[in-house]
């Protein structure tokens, strides 16, 4: 527990902890939820521990001009926008 406190720990040593058997909490950088007609648009998203956008149970969601930046080695589950399936 100590080392999830220092500042010297990135969220991907704390990913190789969790591999050898830890855990560890991946929060997603932007979460959207029912929200209609959304935008991103000309933005640089860097290094989340988790999704860099999450978009779910809206209607009308446009990207253009992202850039998204993770590193290319010990990262977990960082797949750039998930766009959920609408609710039934």
């Amino acid at each position: 527990m100590g080392q999830a406190h220092r500042k010297d720990v990135s969220w991907w040593d704390l990913a190789e902890q969790a591999r050898a058997g830890g855990s560890q909490n991946c929060p997603r950088l932007i979460v959207l939820s029912r929200c209609d007609n959304f935008t991103l648009y000309r933005i640089t998203l860097k290094n989340s521990a988790n999704f860099h956008v999450s978009y779910s149970g809206g209607n009308g969601f446009t990207v253009w001009g992202v850039v998204i930046n993770t590193p290319g080695k010990g990262a977990r589950n960082t797949d750039g926008i998930d766009p959920a399936a609408p609710p039934t």
